[in-house]
């Protein structure tokens, strides 16, 4: 959740400067660069790992016969 309001208060504290003629792209640039990265950290890099990685043991959620053992 931190996160998520990091991310919303800088993408409103850039949102005045695309109105900016001379810093209009440095203000875009932001906004879509961190857009992008939040996209990439919270669904696109997991799945990869996901499926990258899914059934090996040692990655990811324990399976019931492993966890017992323990």
């Amino acid at each position: 959740m931190p996160f998520r309001y990091s991310l919303f208060v800088i993408l409103l504290s850039a949102a005045p400067i695309t109105i900016d003629p001379i810093f209009s792209g440095l203000a875009w640039s932001l906004i879509f660069g961190l857009l992008a990265s939040t996209i990439f950290t919270l669904f696109v890099i997991p799945i990869a790992y996901w499926l990258l990685y899914a059934g090996k043991p040692g990655h990811g959620a324990t399976s019931p016969e492993t966890s017992s053992q323990h």
